[in-house]
């Protein structure tokens, strides 16, 4: 029979956090496009962007996240 000690669940349970926070902050950046338009988020605390890729190519004014298109894309990614 294992006894465990506190500091070996301690350091197994943080290093277990420690993993899934970093998953998070740097797995979550989501991007997909067609023709003209992408859409992107860069975590899963920021909302979608969406962007015509023909009028501002450098992405600097996002369109709204109404469009038809938004909603395809978006719906893609899921």
């Amino acid at each position: 029979m294992r006894i465990y000690t506190f500091k070996t669940i301690y350091n197994t349970l943080l290093s277990t956090f420690i993993k899934v926070i970093s998953m998070r902050l740097f797995c979550l950046y989501r991007v997909t496009y067609t023709g003209l338009y992408k859409i992107l988020r860069n975590s899963a605390y920021e909302p979608y962007q969406h962007f015509n890729l023909e009028e501002d190519p450098y992405e600097q004014t996002p369109l709204d996240t109404n469009m038809t298109i938004f909603n395809e894309l978006k719906n893609h990614l899921s």
